[in-house]
């Protein structure tokens, strides 16, 4: 089981925007190696590329993060998600099935979503800034 705080695509974003207060937080982990992302969090930076040198570009940055491994159970523990939160708190199968895998691994979210992912029992969400 990996250790490390699984950052979302929000925090993600900030970092690239070189928001200050992203920078230190994704530099501090990156420096103890416990930056994690989540294989849709790289999906969803990749998709805002603008062109193919922006694409790459992305690829390069993502290669500083270690990636979680999703498994199968995930994606029924996903449905479980969306049938318990979709409706009440606006929550995607994408953020579904992030915290879905962060809840088999015991790994804590990073996210400025809060809003989303607080909801879901078992998911420990920060708000680092």
């Amino acid at each position: 089981m990996p250790d490390g705080i699984v950052l979302d695509t929000s925090i993600l974003v900030d970092f690239r925007r070189r928001v200050p207060s992203a920078g230190t937080y994704v530099m501090g982990l990156l420096g103890k190696r416990e930056a994690l992302t989540h294989p849709v969090c790289a999906a969803e930076l990749l998709e805002g590329a603008r062109d193919r040198a922006d694409f790459r570009d992305l690829q390069r940055f993502l290669i500083a993060f270690r990636r979680v491994a999703v498994k199968a159970g995930d994606f029924q523990r996903c449905l479980e998600l969306m049938d318990q939160h979709r409706l009440s708190h606006g929550i995607g199968w994408a953020d579904c099935l992030i915290a879905a895998t962060c809840i088999r691994l015991r790994l804590p979210l990073a996210t400025l979503n809060d809003r989303h992912f607080s909801p879901v029992g078992g998911l420990r969400v920060l708000r680092p800034y």
